[in-house]
């Protein structure tokens, strides 16, 4: 749920609600609230995820398979994108948070 989460926090532009599904030791959670108020700034960014699965899971690392279409309805220049990937969650005060993802493979969008 935590994934769907902060797709759905991304889309509505809640930098608080989006940092909330982060792992606060995640290796971006310093800067990822400058990267969203400039994205939000500048774009209308739209993120779809499909294909969601859980492959690996133990007590306190999970990792998730994901297929994620961003679109930029808004702004500067920017390439629509699908990425494949897997997030990499762990648990923090017994909750999931994402805190990495490892890219398969990005495919532009015309």
């Amino acid at each position: 749920s935590v994934v769907y989460e902060n797709i759905a926090a991304f889309n509505a532009d809640d930098v608080e609600r989006y940092v909330a599904t982060i792992h606060s030791k995640s290796p971006n959670y310093d800067e990822t609230r400058d990267i969203l108020a400039n994205i939000y700034r500048n774009y209308d960014i739209e993120q779809m995820i499909t294909d969601v699965e859980l492959l690996k899971a133990s007590k306190n690392r999970a990792e998730v398979s994901f297929v994620l279409t961003t679109r930029n309805r808004r702004g500067p220049s920017f390439r629509d994108n699908r990425v494949t990937g897997v997030f990499i969650l762990r648990k923090e005060d017994g909750r999931w948070k994402l805190y990495g993802q490892k890219v398969d493979a990005v495919e532009y969008l015309e």
